[in-house]
């Protein structure tokens, strides 16, 4: 019966292996989130430098009297 439960607590992952687990995916989120983050205003500098850019932006309103 004692070997049993022994058994049962080695059966899921434990011990500083767990804590790992759970660092790797925070930096992993948190490298996620700060490429974004830069990534946004590299993209629109893209954009804004390719020819033409203009073509999909919205037009200034205009209003008829």
């Amino acid at each position: 019966m004692n070997d049993s439960s022994q058994q049962q607590g080695q059966q899921g992952l434990q011990g500083p292996g767990k804590v790992a687990v759970w660092i790797v995916l925070l930096l992993g989120l948190i490298g996620i989130v700060i490429g974004i983050y830069f990534m946004g205003p590299w993209m629109q500098d893209l954009v804004n430098s390719t020819p033409d850019a203009q073509i999909g932006s919205p037009t200034s309103e205009t209003t008829t009297d």
